[in-house]
C-alpha cells in the first residue's frame, strides 16, 4: 500500500493550505500534484508566504469562492495581487435574494 501524500503546505501566516493533487477523480486517475491548492483567509499571507506560493510553487491565479458579503467583511489578498497573482471571483452561493449567475471567464489558457 502506498504511503499517503502530505498535501499540507507549511506557511507562516496561512494555516490551512493543501495541495489537492493526489485526490481520486470519479472517472479514474488522480488530480496532478502541484496544480491546484485550496486555502482560506489569504489576507493573512506574509511576505514569505507570497514568495513561497508565487516563486516556488508558481501560483498565478486565485479563484475566490466567497460571496460578496464575505469579501466586503474581510480584506482581499492584496499581497498576492501585488505579486502579479490574478484573482477571479467565482461564488457558488448566491447573495440573499439573488440568483446564481454563470461565471465570466477572465483568462485564456
Amino acid at each position: 500500500m502506498a504511503a499517503p501524500l502530505d498535501r499540507w503546505l507549511a506557511l507562516e501566516g496561512l494555516d490551512n493550505v493543501r495541495d489537492v493533487g493526489g485526490l481520486q477523480l470519479r472517472t479514474g486517475g488522480t488530480i496532478r500534484s502541484g496544480v491546484l491548492l485550496r486555502s482560506a483567509a489569504l489576507q493573512y499571507c506574509t511576505a514569505a508566504d507570497v514568495t513561497h506560493l508565487v516563486h516556488e510553487f508558481g501560483l498565478r491565479l486565485v479563484l475566490d469562492l466567497r460571496r460578496q458579503s464575505e469579501i466586503d467583511q474581510d480584506a482581499s489578498p492584496h499581497a498576492l495581487a501585488d505579486a502579479g497573482v490574478e484573482t477571479v471571483r467565482l461564488s457558488f452561493i448566491p447573495e440573499e435574494g439573488a440568483r446564481c449567475r454563470r461565471p465570466t471567464r477572465t483568462w485564456t489558457p
